[in-house]
């Protein structure tokens, strides 16, 4: 015999399923963390042959002039 399940019924389980499935959560969340400390230790060594090596020198030559033509007047800001 087939047994019908009615919509209360259904969304009476569901609640109860989500209710649990929360607690089941907030329960596994109150819990101690476990610290997991590994060490790892890896020698790398790869040597990569140099294709050509670049050596450039340029010379720099620079001269700056600069006339100052303009005179600044001492301003007072503060009031007494």
């Amino acid at each position: 015999m087939r047994r019908s399940l009615a919509r209360r019924q259904l969304l009476t389980a569901a609640a109860a399923g989500a209710v649990g499935a929360t607690g089941a959560v907030i329960l596994a969340a109150c819990g101690e963390a476990q610290v997991v400390t590994k060490e790892v230790e890896r020698i790398v060594t790869k040597e990569v042959p140099v294709e050509k090596i670049v050596t450039k020198e340029v010379p720099v030559e620079k001269t700056v002039e600069k006339v100052v033509t303009n005179e600044v007047e001492k301003v007072d800001t503060k009031e007494v």
